[in-house]
């Protein structure tokens, strides 16, 4: 009997312990502690209504020639380097002619066997003529004469054609300067086969430098000619060339949808050279248009209500919340997208991690987007 009270006392202490166990864990607060996310924000800014778009040409003589030989042959002899200026007709490069003084030959051979067939065949027809008027030849006879005579004719002035063509080609083989001009490119060398029409140097002939780039075609219809742009060589630092356009294409190139676009430089404060690597800047749009609010495209998130934005509600304390609000965007730029509607100049927009924030969240405003992290 006294085992079954030791027992009994032990069992009830036990459960004493573990009610208060219990009743402690009851009255036990659980604390969460809010989470104050740090943002990084912009200030919402309007433009002045004019782009900024930069594209990489090549400058080159705006009087610039590509010389080429107009038939094909084995260079014989090359008068001119990279950088030397050319005199008025001076002869920058023959090709082997033999083959050519052949043809010539032939030609003038043909063209006097020819004009003896038309004496032998005027001859003839002469004395048909005679026998017919006095009755001792017959009308078919003088037909065929006259026939004989014409087309002998007829093959005179057709191998005398041939015989220009024949010199006219071995014209062909020697090439001249076509005024004073500066060897900007030579692509051939003493020996080499060259075809017709291939290209043999370029030379520019004093006249004035252009820069032509390729614009994507939503770009190219802001552009006009007249329009003034600025030019800077990698080459000549510290300085700005003012340029002109002078061509807008209105068909792409080959190069994807791109649309070829040439302006003409205005002054040269350092000469310039062909071939040098420029770009070009162009303003796109009109000075007088109302200003554009562009922000970055991290900064607008989609919902099914349409493109929203998270604006600080009181950007003057470190600590604030934000609001989300529904703006209307329109075409994305080179610089973000523009937004049309729902924000005004001086408000505070969140420009990252806006997936993960919610309507009127409490936030830490951390640098402003242009400052350093």
């Amino acid at each position: 009997m006294r085992r079954f009270h030791k027992r009994s006392h032990r069992w009830a202490g036990l459960t004493f312990l573990l009610g208060l166990l219990l009743a402690g864990c009851e009255q036990q607060e659980v604390v969460h502690e809010e989470v104050i996310r740090p943002v990084r924000f912009t200030t919402v800014e309007a433009t002045t209504g004019r782009e900024q778009r930069v594209y990489t040409g090549t400058s080159r003589d705006t009087a610039a020639t590509r010389m080429s030989f107009r038939v094909a042959g084995r260079v014989s002899e090359l008068n001119i380097r990279i950088g030397d200026r050319t005199r008025n007709n001076q002869v920058i490069a023959r090709l082997d002619a033999a083959d050519l003084q052949l043809r010539v030959q032939e030609a003038r051979a043909a063209l006097d066997q020819a004009k003896a067939n038309q004496r032998n065949a005027s001859s003839v027809l002469a004395r048909v003529r005679g026998l017919y008027e006095n009755n001792n030849a017959a009308r078919n006879e003088l037909d065929a004469a006259r026939a004989n005579a014409e087309a002998a004719d007829a093959a005179v002035a057709s191998i005398a054609n041939q015989l220009q063509l024949a010199q006219r080609q071995l014209g062909y083989s020697v090439l001249t300067a076509p005024a004073e001009c500066d060897v900007a490119t030579l692509d051939i060398e003493v020996n080499e086969n060259v075809a017709a029409g291939q290209p043999i140097a370029l030379l520019g002939c004093g006249g004035e430098t252009e820069v032509k780039v390729q614009v994507p075609g939503s770009v190219s219809y802001g552009i006009r000619q007249g329009d003034k742009v600025e030019v800077r060589f990698a080459e000549i630092e510290n300085v700005v060339y003012p340029a002109t356009v002078t061509e807008v294409g209105v068909a792409a190139t080959e190069v994807g949808t791109t649309f070829p676009v040439t302006v003409k430089i205005d002054e040269e404060p350092v000469p310039l050279r062909s071939g040098l690597s420029g770009e070009v800047t162009f303003r796109i749009g009109s000075g007088d248009e109302a200003g554009r609010i562009i922000l970055p495209l991290a900064a607008v998130g989609g919902h099914v209500d349409g493109r929203f934005v998270y604006v600080l509600k009181d950007p003057q304390q470190r600590i604030t919340t934000v609001e989300r609000r529904l703006v209307k965007v329109g075409d994305l730029t080179g610089h973000g997208v523009h937004i049309l509607e729902g924000l005004e100049p001086g408000e505070k927009v969140v420009t990252a991690g806006v997936s993960q924030l919610r309507d009127g969240q409490r936030v830490r405003m951390l640098q402003h987007l242009e400052d350093p992290a």
